[in-house]
């Protein structure tokens, strides 16, 4: 039994090399609207909040967010 145990975690070694520490880690939507139709939305931040507020509608290209510009999304874009 001890042997099988064995096999199993160096099979799980194995995939962890493999794929990457980068591979376990999921993706996160903090703050996501979807657009049930076309339009925009926009946000209106606060001068105390000094957070870099950042958007995205493909997830990968990303760009500094100004308070109260509108993001134009169609429809069931994120």
């Amino acid at each position: 039994m001890k042997q099988k145990n064995y096999n199993f975690r160096l099979i799980c070694l194995t995939l962890l090399m493999m794929i990457g520490a980068s591979g376990l880690y999921a993706q996160v939507d903090y703050l996501c609207f979807t657009a049930e139709e076309a339009g925009s939305v926009s946000l209106k931040i606060h001068t105390s909040i000094t957070a870099n507020i950042q958007t995205s509608t493909d997830g990968v290209n990303w760009t500094d967010y100004t308070s109260e510009t509108n993001i134009p999304l169609a429809v069931g874009e994120k």
